[in-house]
């Protein structure tokens, strides 16, 4: 069971259907040479294939008021869900980025669901130029887009000829400072602007 930080714990009090608080990243590729024509289909499969999910990714948050005076909590859970947090989309021909950007922006103005991890990833293909896509989206009370991004890119190579790297969602962010008492969002430097926020979403 992990406490929520009170600067983490604001974004979770300003969520709202009208002003989600959540960060995207958009990634375009070219397929590989000679790519057969199930290449996306296996990367796909190979992302959705049972596998160890480390701390942020595996974290949901623990049902209850966010208005109270306790931060919330997150706890690590077992078996997340792959097949509903990474997703398959097509683009309508000729899938340009016009078409590219008319779907993210659907996507990324839907809500996470708050009672599952607080991230989503989307596999895009039909670019025009033998090009694919990805889209993923995260709750900034998960972790910040600058550490997301980091993560993400631990995940990339800068070698065209390396193939098979992990998932994103399967590096591990490692351990995060937790709050003290002194900063448990009652007090301290960071009391304030929570209580704000809270005051704000009421």
């Amino acid at each position: 069971m992990r406490t929520v930080s009170p600067v983490d714990a604001a974004w979770l009090v300003l969520e709202s259907r009208d002003t989600p608080m959540h960060v995207g990243g958009l990634f375009e590729f070219t397929l590989p040479r000679n790519a057969p024509a199930d290449y996306l289909k296996k990367e796909f499969d190979r992302w959705r294939a049972p596998q160890t999910i480390p701390p942020p990714w595996n974290l949901r948050l623990v049902e209850g008021p966010l208005l109270g005076p306790r931060l919330p909590l997150m706890r690590e859970i077992r078996d997340v869900d792959l097949d509903y947090h990474i997703r398959h989309s097509a683009l309508p021909h000729p899938g340009g980025q016009r078409e590219l950007g008319v779907l993210v922006s659907r996507l990324h103005s839907h809500q996470l669901d708050l009672h599952r991890p607080l991230w989503e990833v989307h596999l895009i293909e039909g670019l025009e130029g033998n090009r694919f896509a990805h889209y993923s989206k995260t709750h900034h009370s998960l972790i910040d887009g600058v550490s997301g991004m980091r993560l993400i890119m631990r995940a990339l190579s800068t070698d065209p000829t390396r193939r098979g790297m992990p998932a994103f969602w399967t590096v591990g962010a490692g351990e995060r400072p937790h709050p003290s008492a002194e900063h448990n969002g009652q007090g301290g430097p960071l009391g304030r602007p929570l209580r704000v926020a809270r005051v704000r979403a009421r």
